[in-house]
């Protein structure tokens, strides 16, 4: 909230993207899991888009960076965490 010189509205929305982006995908990738009884693909996948979103937070987490890039990031740093929770819940 200080570094990007937002409200308090605009920071809680910056926050929560990663939750709302991680329920959405949890439910769709266990959807997905309910019809393809595969989980282990998924969690891969989670895995890669998480080595991605680990370069995307480094280059994007700073000062210089706009508010799209951060939210974008959020983003896709939710959708691994729900590709990632779910299958491996299911896998234990």
């Amino acid at each position: 909230m200080v570094a990007r010189n937002t409200g308090s509205v605009a920071a809680g929305h910056m926050t929560l993207t990663f939750s709302f982006a991680s329920t959405i995908s949890s439910v769709c990738i266990s959807l997905v899991i309910k019809y393809t009884k595969y989980y282990k693909y998924y969690m891969i996948g989670g895995i890669l888009i998480n080595m991605l979103e680990v370069g995307l937070i480094l280059r994007y987490r700073n000062i210089n960076s706009s508010n799209a890039q951060v939210i974008w990031t959020q983003i896709i740093v939710g959708i691994s965490g729900g590709m990632l929770n779910i299958p491996t819940q299911l896998g234990v």
